[in-house]
Order: C-alpha cells, then sequence, then structure tokens
C-alpha cells in the first residue's frame, strides 16, 4: 500500500463517512420535528454538526498520525470531506446551470454569485473550519515510527 493511501486516502475516507453518517442521522432526526421549528433548523443542527466535524477531523488526523503520516498529511486526511463537499458543489453547480440552459429555463444570472457565495461558506468553508480544528490538537505530536 502506497504512503498516500495508507495517511491520506483511508483517514480521509474514515473522516469522511464519519461526517456524512452524522448529517444523515441528524436530517432524520430533524424530520420529525413540527413544522414550528423549521425557521430554527440551523440552529438545532448547527451545533451537534459542527461537534461531528470536529470530531471527524480529529478522528483523519489521529488515522493519519498513527499510519506514520506528516504534518501536511494529517491536515489533508482531515479535510478530505471538505474536499469532497467543494467537488459535489462544482458538479452540482456545473450540472444545474447546463440542465437549466439546456431546458431554456429563464435563468436569473444576477443571483448566481449569492448563491454560490452562500453554498461555498456554509457548506464548504464552515465545515472546512471546524474540520481543521478538530484536527488542530492531534498536529503537533510527532509520528510514530513503525
Amino acid at each position: 500500500m502506497t504512503e498516500r493511501a495508507k495517511c491520506v486516502l483511508i483517514p480521509g475516507v474514515a473522516a469522511l463517512l464519519i461526517s456524512s453518517l452524522g448529517e444523515r442521522l441528524l436530517w432524520q432526526a430533524h424530520a420529525v420535528a413540527p413544522v414550528v421549528f423549521q425557521y430554527w433548523s440551523w440552529l438545532t443542527l448547527s451545533a451537534p454538526m459542527l461537534c461531528l466535524l470536529l470530531a471527524a477531523g480529529g478522528v483523519g488526523s489521529v488515522w493519519s498520525r498513527h499510519s506514520g503520516g506528516s504534518v501536511r498529511q494529517r491536515i489533508w486526511a482531515a479535510e478530505f470531506p471538505a474536499f469532497c463537499a467543494l467537488l459535489l458543489l462544482l458538479v452540482l453547480f456545473t450540472w444545474g446551470v447546463v440542465l437549466d440552459l439546456f431546458l431554456r429555463h429563464a435563468l436569473t444570472w444576477q443571483m448566481i454569485p449569492g448563491v454560490l457565495v452562500r453554498a461555498f461558506s456554509l457548506g464548504v468553508l464552515v465545515p472546512a473550519l471546524a474540520l481543521l480544528i478538530g484536527a488542530l490538537p492531534f498536529l503537533p505530536y510527532r509520528t510514530r515510527s513503525h
């Protein structure tokens, strides 16, 4: 197994699975809430989701450290879910624009920058910061020699 797979990809996929499964469980628990709390949904989901992302970043960093990863590799492993979210955002946004142009709907180009900034900040930047904060306590330790 290559060093990249051992120190970045496998711990990164573990962090991605933790964050994805946790988000799925949070959304299922939130779906049974009454409609009255619809406006407070970001409050009820943000604190547990940020804690989950902190834990996922820590797991990715610890696993990478245990596998002998450098500090840079630990950061990559912890930030793997954020990179996947960025890739997903770019693919879905491009697909949406192409599909809208193909179907000849009225695409309002004026709202695209605002939507992109909001989606990037809430879907990529905030989770990336939470993942990095979760990984920070495990970055200064030396790797174990195998």
